[in-house]
């Protein structure tokens, strides 16, 4: 199942960049963000699917190698979760991370950011149901989501692919998202948003960067947002 997962996403990002190959001959590099500046987007979005099977607590819980010296665990005590991230990925005070107050900040080797924030929501959510699951899509996660989008001064929205990812623990969305900035940059931003049922936030696991760059860390983001586990450790 992990393979399966880590190859869907790898699919989607490759095609997230040839999408942008073929608009532009712009290979710049994608920087650091830390600007902030309200742009206009043009998208074309694509229908929610739900193409990744449902993962079981077991399979979430190893989606990495537990060994001690390849991977490090973030545990946040305030909101009980969990996620386990590979040794190589630099951790980052959370104060300079772009975007809402961040729990976490990472950095890859290829220059790719993770960020891990918390966004309440107006009341609890016990049970998943398709409507509250689109309601809370279009009120709360495209709002986190936005903030990013305005960050990275996004022009143009080549592509976007919402998933439905939910299973027994939490309702869970993911999101692939390619675009061009007001440079014509290349970026790419790959997000996972959790609600574990009983709870009233949603942690959000928002992954920025370049189009070419983001493809080389497909497979680890891809486990980290798997990694997500809940409970006081």
């Amino acid at each position: 199942m992990e393979n399966f997962k880590s190859l869907t996403s790898l699919c989607i990002l490759l095609l997230f960049y040839a999408t942008y190959s073929r608009s532009s001959n712009v290979l710049e590099p994608a920087k650091t963000v830390t600007e902030q500046d309200i742009s206009t987007e043009t998208r074309e979005t694509l229908p929610m699917t739900s193409s990744r099977p449902a993962l079981t607590d077991s399979d979430q819980r190893t989606s990495l190698p537990n060994r001690d010296d390849e991977t490090q665990v973030f545990t946040d005590e305030k909101y009980e979760y969990s996620i386990r991230y590979p040794a190589t990925w630099k951790r980052m005070a959370t104060a300079s991370a772009p975007g809402p107050p961040a729990r976490l900040y990472l950095s890859t080797p290829h220059h790719n950011q993770l960020i891990v924030s918390i966004y309440p929501l107006p009341a609890r959510l016990d049970r998943y149901s398709s409507a509250t699951f689109d309601q809370i899509g279009h009120d709360h996660v495209d709002t986190v989501l936005s903030t990013y989008r305005t960050l990275l001064r996004l022009k143009k929205i080549l592509r976007e692919q919402p998933e439905d990812h939910s299973d027994d623990r939490a309702m869970i969305f993911w999101q692939g998202t390619s675009a061009l900035d007001e440079k014509m940059r290349d970026w790419v931003i790959v997000s996972t948003h959790v609600i574990r049922y009983g709870s009233d936030f949603i942690i959000n696991m928002v992954f920025l960067g370049g189009g070419s760059e983001l493809v080389k860390d497909g497979k680890n983001m891809d486990q980290v947002m798997g990694s997500i586990s809940f409970g006081k450790h």
